[in-house]
Order: C-alpha cells, then structure tokens, then sequence
C-alpha cells in the first residue's frame, strides 16, 4: 500500500492576480476576502510518491531512476460569477533551483482512473461560484533531482501562488 501524506486540508486562495505564499504545515488564510470575481481557492487533499499508476492490466511504471509525485487537490470558485474551467490552470512542481517539472498527462489519466476520480462535464463549461473540481496531476521526476529543495506546487501563471511540498517518504 502506498503511503499517503495527508495534509491538513490546506487551502491556498488564490486570485486571478495571485497571493501570498503559504507553507505546507499551516492552513492557509486569506488576508482579505477574494475578489468577487475570477477567484479559485486551489486545496491540496494530499502529496504522496509512488512507483507506478494505473489498474491492474493498464500500469505505469516511472522511467528507470525515477518516480511519481502525485498531487490531489480541489479547485473552488470563490467569486461571484462564472469563471473558466479552472483546469486551464495546470500546475508544475518546481525545485530548489527553480527548474519546472510539468505533470504526465498519461500517468495523470491513468491515476485519475485508478483513484475513481471522474472526469466530470464542468470541465467543459464554466466553473460556477461556490462549485468545487476534484481533480489529481501527476509528475514524473527523476530520484537525483530529488535532492534540490525546496520543491513547490504552483498554478502556472501565479508564481506568487506556491505551496512547499511536504517531505516525502519515496518509493
């Protein structure tokens, strides 16, 4: 079984300008409520490593020397109007030397599957205010590149709006 690091249902609230930036270990806070429109408050469920994705007879398996980071996470509309499907917002991770490391879209598809989590028709639409978007991303990253922390979670587009990842236990 994998482990699971379960983050204390950390939300970081992010603007379409952006916030401040929240460690991983504390909740974080909205200094000021978000604005009334164009607002996501992303939450990040939990981080884990693992070795492969996939069901039984449709697994994946990270290249030799490398692994997956799995990141679970909501998207919720803060504001007061429709905004954009918030998945037009990928995340990265990026390392303590500020390279960037994009999510697997076959390994994200086939976790996705896997964890149940269904690919629902707001994807398609418009995201609006109060709905929240289950969804996961999944990274591949290679074990040497490992060591260069501080790793980081971001929406692209908010640099200002990363939250460190956790110390995880690898596979």
């Amino acid at each position: 079984m994998d482990r699971k690091l379960r983050l204390a249902a950390l939300v970081a609230v992010l603007a379409v300008a952006g916030c401040d930036r929240q460690p991983v270990d504390q909740p974080a806070v909205a200094a000021t409520p978000p604005a009334p429109t164009s607002a996501y408050a992303f939450t990040f469920d939990y981080m884990h490593a693992r070795q492969d994705v996939g069901d039984p007879g449709k697994v994946r398996a990270a290249a030799e020397g490398a692994f997956y980071v799995v990141v679970h996470y909501a998207i919720q509309n803060t504001g007061s109007a429709p905004v954009p499907v918030p998945d037009m917002i990928p995340l990265v991770l990026r390392d303590g030397q500020g390279r960037t490391y994009s999510a697997d879209p076959d390994a994200t598809a086939l976790l996705l599957t896997e964890a149940n989590i269904e690919v629902d028709p707001v994807r398609t639409g418009d995201l609006n205010p109060g709905v929240s978007h289950k969804t996961a991303a999944v990274f591949e990253i290679d074990r040497t590149a490992w060591q260069f922390r501080p790793w980081h979670v971001q929406p692209i587009g908010l640099p200002n709006a990363s939250v460190e990842l956790p110390a995880l236990d690898l596979p």
